[in-house]
């Protein structure tokens, strides 16, 4: 390997450990390879050791500058707001702030003014950080700047492309401008089980296509090489600035710049240093050494080069062209597809198994589709042709998304995984192993080094100590609630299972899925009250699912939807538990204690929101308030019987944040550390009340709502609580830390 790629790879680690906080890691690691060179006396190592402290430093000024940022934002309630997507009223936007030194995500939620995306803005609300992000809650915006060129062209082209590709827009929006946001919840899960979610965004793979189409169509209009690699060069460079220059795109143009320039030069470059060259992003905008996108971007191109060694040494001379090439590409997706695993599986907390096949159906319709794409758009003023073009790449990016449904629709395309430290650094030294395997001639050592850290991390769950954490997953269910606990011995305790549909359900389409791909049976499963929101897939979980007993408020509602409970319990041998005030029991180490309701409630009830079943869950000293329904009448009950004793770190609002719920009182006796809210975007309701939510930012309390964060899971062991949501992660003292 090259000296200048060993050079970026002891930066980017350092960089990589400075802005995680962890500057003494770097600085043993840096004293280890001094200590080294010392005894081998080779200058390399010691310019490695200090090319990685130097990273290291550079990476943690970055994140406390940030963190000083953030801190500001959070004291004075106002922000300078780069928007990256449109913000009106009573709407949630994306953007982040800018200022010297200062580049935070932001979220805001604004009450009083609008602005197109791109647009800069200031922003005055309620500031409350959130892991590394920031939201602004009430946030009043006044225009600062306009967007600039390159937004106004992107709202004009993002037009276009909603006029040419109909209910396609989305996909099409994604491919072609880098805006995902119409792109449902259905098709990225669709996606991600297949393993084809890199396809959803402008990646590296997507640049390459487009500076390959350019070459082909130049060269056959009779342009010469130089000049037709010229274009690309310069078209491409145009694209990647359009879409925001994200880095696996800038990475990606890097790379191919680097390589014609090799060509011209004629001074032939190794893979590695393009590959070193083209990541340097980190270098000159240090907080893209934490973005999960650089990370898969770097090391699936990593996995590439590996992999096209790997293939030059396999034994193909007697096979014929199509063959070779074949397994040329499935070699390559598989060993891309193994190296991107940890980190897929580190963030999202899934592994698709099905990725290797799907990629090799889903690569060439995306290699033709990613061009007629760009063609459809450079002759949109000839909006019949245009159209013609547009109906032809339909088909295109129909195929893509059957090949994402078959895919997902495999048994057994996805595992959901949720790694631990330990695992995590055992499945990355078996991916540096394996890399090293494929690239290197003497592949035998690296091999058995990679197989050995992948058993270990197969096993490591297994020999593990159970009884480490308990996990709370609050499931994002639209309107409605679908909670549950995961215990330490891997059983379900499920509250509540979300809403019908008229065709379908929320059991049946997100809760027995979620809970299926993660393993376990369901040891208890509660329903806090009849109502179709809460109850409404239900019955599909019963189906779907072993469930070992149900508990009941036994508040009886002649509802079809509670009707069908019955019907499905009974089918099953489902035992069923009407359950009182006083219950308790213990699930691996979880103590579940009815609170509500008792017999005089549930009998002189109004409705099924005062006959909610409330749950306290504690685990370890660690308290989960879990309350259905329940309006203000019921918790001025349980503030009277139970009073301190309701003291819990986490709390399920009530009522979807209704202004009905969540009481003064009621929060003074709970005093939560972190509240939870179970809504769907844009409900008729207007769920969360405002009021409500006001009420939680003058204790200060943390609120994650699923309607901005998605699905929020909350691991709790060890004195901590790790909250983890697609923004990031991070930790929440419990009760013992008090």
């Amino acid at each position: 390997m090259p000296l200048v790629a060993l050079a970026y790879g002891a930066v980017a680690a350092g960089l990589l450990m400075g802005a995680g906080g962890a500057v003494f890691s770097a600085v043993v690691v840096a004293a280890a390879v001094v200590a080294g060179a010392l005894v081998r006396r080779s200058v390399v190592p010691g310019a490695l050791a200090a090319l990685l402290a130097a990273g290291a430093m550079l990476g943690q000024q970055t994140a406390a500058a940030d963190a000083r940022c953030a801190a500001q934002i959070e004291a004075d309630g106002a922000a300078t707001v780069r928007l990256r997507e449109e913000a009106g009223r009573s709407a949630s936007a994306r953007g982040y702030a800018i200022g010297p030194g200062c580049r935070v995500p932001i979220r805001l939620r604004v009450i009083r003014g609008t602005a197109p995306a791109g647009a800069t803005v200031r922003a005055l609300g309620s500031a409350r950080r959130q892991g590394t992000s920031i939201t602004i809650a009430d946030a009043r915006i006044r225009l600062l700047a306009p967007p600039g060129v390159l937004a106004r062209l992107r709202t004009r082209t993002g037009a276009v492309i909603d006029a040419l590709y109909g209910e396609q827009a989305p996909l099409a929006r994604a491919l072609l401008i880098a805006d995902e946001r119409d792109i449902s919840p259905e098709v990225r899960r669709k996606f991600a089980d297949a393993g084809i979610i890199h396809m959803l965004s402008v990646s590296g793979l997507h640049v390459a296509v487009l500076a390959e189409a350019i070459v082909l169509v130049a060269m056959l209009a009779g342009v010469s090489t130089r000049r037709a690699e010229l274009v690309a060069v310069l078209t491409i460079t145009v694209f990647v600035a359009f879409v925001g220059a994200p880095s696996p795109a800038v990475r990606s143009a890097a790379m191919y710049a680097a390589l014609v320039a090799s060509r011209r030069l004629q001074r032939p470059t190794s893979p590695w240093a393009l590959l070193a060259l083209g990541a340097a992003v980190p270098l000159f905008e240090p907080r893209v050494s934490g973005e999960i996108g650089y990370h898969l971007s770097v090391v699936g191109m990593a996995a590439l080069v590996a992999a096209g060694r790997l293939s030059r040494r396999l034994p193909m001379n007697g096979l014929p062209p199509w063959a070779r090439r074949v397994t040329r590409e499935t070699v390559a997706t598989l060993v891309a597809s193994l190296a991107t695993a940890p980190i897929v599986a580190w963030h999202f907390g899934r592994v698709s198994l099905a990725a290797p096949v799907t990629n090799l159906a889903a690569a060439p319709l995306f290699g033709l589709a990613q061009p007629a794409l760009f063609l459809s758009l450079a002759v949109a003023p000839i909006r019949p042709l245009a159209q013609l073009i547009a109906d032809g790449t339909g088909l295109l990016l129909g195929g893509i998304d059957r090949v994402g449904e078959v895919g997902a629709a495999i048994p057994w395309s996805a595992l959901d995984v949720i790694p631990s430290a330990m695992t995590a650094w055992l499945v990355a030294g078996s991916v540096g192993a394996l890399l090293a395997a494929c690239a290197s001639r003497y592949w035998a050592r690296p091999l058995v080094l990679a197989l050995s850290g992948a058993a270990a991390a197969l096993w490591w769950p297994v020999v593990r100590p159970a009884g480490d954490a308990l996990e709370l997953h609050v499931i994002d269910v639209g309107q409605g609630d679908a909670i549950a606990l995961r215990t330490p011995r891997w059983r379900w305790i499920l509250v509540d299972a979300g809403d019908a549909w008229r065709t379908s359900d929320a059991g049946e389409r997100v809760v027995a899925p979620y809970l299926r791909r993660r393993g376990g049976d369901v040891a208890v499963m509660v329903m806090s009250h009849p109502h179709a929101d809460h109850i409404g897939g239900a019955a599909a979980v019963l189906r779907l699912l072993p469930v070992a007993a149900v508990w009941d408020g036994g508040f009886l509602q002649a509802s079809e939807v509670y009707q069908g409970v019955l019907a499905a319990a009974r089918e099953r041998g489902v035992a069923w538990h009407p359950v009182r005030r006083g219950r308790t029991t213990v699930v691996d180490g979880v103590r579940l204690s009815v609170l509500a309701p008792d017999s005089l409630t549930a009998a002189r009830a109004p409705d099924a929101n005062a006959a909610s079943v409330v749950i306290m869950a504690e685990y370890r000293q660690t308290r989960v308030l879990l309350t259905g329904d329940l309006e203000r009448e019921g918790e001025a009950d349980l503030v009277r019987h139970l009073g301190d004793s309701l003291r819990a770190d986490i709390l399920k609002v009530g009522h979807h944040g209704s202004a009905t719920s969540t009481s003064e009182p009621f929060l003074d006796a709970v005093a939560p550390r972190l509240a939870l809210v179970s809504v769907g975007a844009g409900n008729r309701y207007g769920h969360p009340n405002a009021g409500v939510m006001e009420r939680f930012r003058n204790r200060k309390t943390p609120v994650l709502r699923t309607d901005d964060e998605g699905t929020v899971v909350a691991t709790i062991g060890g004195g901590w609580i790790r909250v983890t949501t697609d923004e990031g992660r991070w930790l929440i003292r419990a009760a013992g830390q008090r």
